[in-house]
């Protein structure tokens, strides 16, 4: 007589599946958790970076600049310090021998995706350019140039307004008049070789596209800065505060602890940086949801088992009974 039950080859073929897909199932949720621990680990780090009282230690002073020199010491691409008063953009400033150097690297010159802020390739360090390009990476929590995008409401940048850009040993005031998206291609406004004698026209042009514009005199002897950085609107869109470089260097106004106010928002922009700059909120919603599945699985793994050995004892039980009525046959 043939026997059948836990010991058919096909039978323990079906088991064996079944064990097989239980374990790769419960590897993939548990590798999927690991990554999500790295991945929010990995935000915090990229944050972390990215804070500008890091580098407050460097910071340019009148009476005393040393630490900024041993700033330019430790790597010889840092040419200025920018801040505007009351934002998270308060940083050193570098340029590199193209735009990508320091689009992964930081003001130290060590890797890092939160990059750095930096001066076009192009301009003068002197800023003696009628139109001088800053960009940064566009970061949540007002990280790096994260707070460009406030500007687009007028009352922020009518409260926003002024900072101080320090370059050539010397601390110049700036004063924000404008603020537009645009396209990363428009040649119109991502023109450093504007001429003196046409910067009201480049002027004029950028008004035309500008959101938020206050009255500001601009002549052919001024030199104007624009802050760059991308928007989430499309691909290759922009934001940029205009600025005009003036002698007067305004008091900054806004409280010590108020200097880097925390913007909270979910950012994915078009850089290729970008990704790394989700919001913690985020991720730990997506690490609970994947403590919960696992938890679930592991709940459903254990019922199997048990259902198994219920099974199992079932079958030998049964087996067992068959035997003695074969025996007493």
């Amino acid at each position: 007589m043939m026997r059948t039950g836990s010991n058919d080859p096909a039978t323990r073929l079906v088991r064996r599946i079944g064990q097989v897909i239980d374990f790769l199932i419960l590897t993939a949720i548990v590798l999927i958790t690991l990554i999500g621990l790295y991945a929010l680990w990995d935000s915090r780090q990229v944050y972390a970076s990215a804070d500008a009282a890091n580098y407050e230690v460097y910071r340019p002073s009148e009476d005393d600049s040393l630490s900024f020199e041993e700033l330019q010491a430790e790597n010889s691409d840092v040419i200025g310090w920018l801040t505007v008063y009351g934002t998270g953009i308060d940083y050193p400033l570098v340029q590199g021998t193209d735009n990508f150097q320091y689009v992964n690297a930081n003001a130290e010159g060590s890797y890092a995706l939160s990059g750095a802020i930096f001066l076009d390739y192009e301009n003068h360090a002197d800023f003696s350019d009628p139109v001088n390009i800053i960009y940064g990476h566009h970061m949540s929590k007002g990280e790096m140039f994260g707070d460009i995008e406030e500007f687009a409401d007028s009352s922020y940048l009518e409260a926003h307004r002024y900072g101080t850009l320090y370059y050539g040993g010397r601390t110049w005031g700036l004063e924000i008049f404008a603020y537009l998206e645009t396209n990363a291609y428009d040649s119109g406004i991502y023109n450093i070789h504007v001429r003196p004698e046409n910067l009201n026209a480049w002027t004029a042009g950028m008004e035309q596209k500008a959101s938020v514009l206050l009255q500001e005199e601009i002549t052919g002897e001024d030199h104007l800065v624009l802050l760059s950085t991308c928007a989430t609107d499309y691909t290759d869109a922009r934001q940029i505060a205009v600025a005009k470089i003036t002698e007067n260097v305004p008091q900054n106004l806004f409280p010590v602890e108020e200097e880097h106010k925390q913007v909270v928002s979910i950012d994915l922009g078009s850089d290729d940086t970008e990704w790394h700059q989700v919001s913690c909120s985020v991720w730990k919603g997506i690490l609970l949801l994947l403590i919960v599945v696992l938890i679930c699985t592991l709940i459903r793994l254990y019922q199997k088992l048990a259902r198994r050995r219920k099974e199992k004892h079932g079958q030998n039980t049964q087996q067992t009974e068959n035997s003695l009525l074969n025996h007493e046959t």
